[in-house]
């Protein structure tokens, strides 16, 4: 087909908030008509530094089944600064008489503009685009964020069940565009957001999930990651820290709503999901802290309760929660026992509570944390009518683990940021000769052996000085600024931010903070993901058994 052969209509419409039709020229040299096989008309809308929404014209031509743009066209409207269209796909719209197209936007010096303007093509000249179709142009408020995210990943629902942030997507987008996410998943390359989601692939939930489940005090997303390597399907995310959130968006491409003792939050959680999961805040129990408990002055002691309350609304099939081991001597006992009736008191059965070491599981790190599973009463009362029994040590995930810290160190020379100043090692050197003989060194400092298991990594990040390795890779011995002393002597550092994250069993795909003290608190409060799995696995057998028993 030629470009002679086009004809143009006899109309045009008008554009979005005119009176008066695009001027389309069909004596152009830029072709301005649609067609369904081999040239493309795009009309795009777009917001450019803040100015109104403004019709740009994108010529594109396939060529052996590739899509490349060629000419643009943009009638009387001058760019504000210097910027240029890319168009890299396009989707036939609902409109048989139009296209929609997602592009991108990029940045070129003055003369090249010109160049581009004037002469065409369309070339990229190797800048990094940056997509105008942004989550953010269509969703300002962190809320309407979440909520975007949310339905973009889980448009239909668990099980068929209409998730409640589906009619406040419908309000966040124009009509075409939101029954074109509607059709498409967040995968496809001609998705209208696959921008947003191109550094995340790896960490998309399975288009074909097995189950669904909901992820409360969420964190970065360990237990996110673990129960999607499982097959499912996470359909809401709850966390009020606004760095962890971050973290969760970068990698998960989900904004987590945020507080959930709020009613407001509650309400967004979708009906239909199978397993609950919470690693309930720690701080109140654990041995590092006061140990309040229920007492905790920030109330962490009762959030288990915005747990119990949201399984009596909704009643999954199971609870999943992880928490300290300080939890089970919390008050004598007592702590863990109000949890367990409060529990079982809107309609489950506590069938798993025991200490695990994360050493067993797969990452070279001694870390006991309390595993709590409750079962709903239904499928409980099947399994114990057929003998059906939660594992009193669920089976580690099977494969290759690191065995050692020499096993998950990063290869190549560190950044000399996480080495010790002379005069921070001689303080802790003084510290720990004070408290010797007392519990844990007062904290003090321990030298790992790369054979050795690591110890604990602590929440908030705390403890950094008891897993210091020897590590002589380092090219350049100069201090920096902040090293009062100089680099110490014996060439001491800390783990990195990245071990850290190797230690908790996140994948190096998992993107971690920028700031090495944010990624010490995310990942020392964290869970530790292969662990999380294991007990996720049991948990999902432990519930086919019991629905197969049920089929006969």
């Amino acid at each position: 087909m030629s470009e002679a052969s086009i004809e143009c209509p006899a109309e045009w419409p008008a554009l979005p908030g005119t009176s008066d039709p695009f001027e389309w020229s069909a004596a152009s040299s830029c072709v301005s008509w649609v067609t369904k096989k081999r040239l493309f008309f795009f009309r795009v809308q777009s917001c450019l530094g803040g100015m109104p929404l403004l019709p740009h014209l994108l010529i594109c031509k396939s060529t052996d089944g590739k899509r490349r743009a060629e000419r643009f066209r943009v009638s009387d409207y001058r760019f504000a600064g210097r910027y240029f269209i890319q168009g890299i796909g396009g989707i036939v719209d609902p409109d048989p008489n139009s296209v929609f197209v997602v592009v991108d936007l990029i940045r070129v010096e003055k003369a090249e503009y010109n160049l581009l303007r004037d002469e065409g093509p369309v070339i990229a000249r190797g800048r990094r685009p940056n997509p105008i179709l942004r989550i953010s142009n269509f969703a300002a408020a962190a809320e309407d964020k979440s909520v975007l995210t949310h339905w973009l990943q889980n448009p239909l629902g668990a099980d068929g069940h209409t998730v409640p942030y589906a009619a406040r997507a419908r309000d966040l987008l124009p009509e075409e565009l939101f029954n074109l996410c509607s059709q498409l998943p967040v995968t496809s390359d001609l998705h209208p957001f696959s921008n947003d989601f191109q550094m995340n692939l790896r960490l998309l939930p399975r288009e074909e999930p097995e189950f669904a489940f909901i992820d409360l005090f969420a964190g970065i997303g360990g237990f996110r990651l673990a129960m999607q390597q499982e097959g499912g399907l996470c359909t809401f995310a709850s966390e009020i820290d606004k760095n962890a959130s971050a973290t969760y968006e970068k990698n998960f491409g989900i904004v987590p709503f945020g507080d959930i003792t709020e009613a407001t939050t509650k309400a967004m959680i979708p009906y239909g999901f199978d397993i609950l999961c919470g690693g309930f805040p720690c701080q109140a129990f654990s041995m590092a802290g006061k140990r309040e408990g229920f007492n905790d002055e920030l109330q962490r002691g009762t959030l288990y309760r915005q747990i119990v309350e949201i399984a009596r609304e909704h009643q999954p099939k199971a609870i999943f929660c992880e928490n300290v081991k300080g939890l089970l001597s919390s008050a004598e006992g007592l702590a863990l026992q109000t949890i367990t009736e409060e529990i079982e008191a809107v309609g489950y059965h506590v069938v798993f509570d025991t200490i695990l070491d994360s050493m067993k599981y797969g990452v070279p790190q001694h870390r006991e944390r309390l595993y709590i599973v409750a079962i709903r009463n239904d499928l409980y009362e099947i399994a114990r009518a057929r003998h059906i029994e939660f594992p009193a040590r669920p089976e580690a995930i099977p494969g290759q683990h690191p065995r050692n810290i020499g096993d998950i160190l990063e290869e190549g020379p560190v950044s000399k940021s996480y080495y010790l100043g002379q005069q921070y090692l001689d303080t802790l050197i003084r510290h720990r000769a004070r408290h010797a003989g007392a519990k844990n060194g007062g904290f003090g400092y321990i030298v790992r052996d790369r054979e050795d298991m690591a110890g604990t990594l602590m929440c908030g990040g705390m403890g950094r000085e008891r897993n210091l390795i020897l590590d002589e890779n380092q090219p350049d011995w100069e201090p920096t600024p902040r090293m009062l002393g100089g680099m110490n002597q014996q060439h001491l550092r800390f783990l990195t931010v990245r071990e850290w994250a190797r230690l908790q069993g996140f994948p190096d795909y998992f993107e971690v903070p920028d700031s090495i003290q944010a990624g010490y608190k995310q990942f020392g409060n964290c869970v530790t993901v292969k662990t999380v799995r294991a007990v996720g696995r049991a948990i999902l057998n432990y519930i086919r058994q019991c629905e197969a028993e049920d089929q006969q």
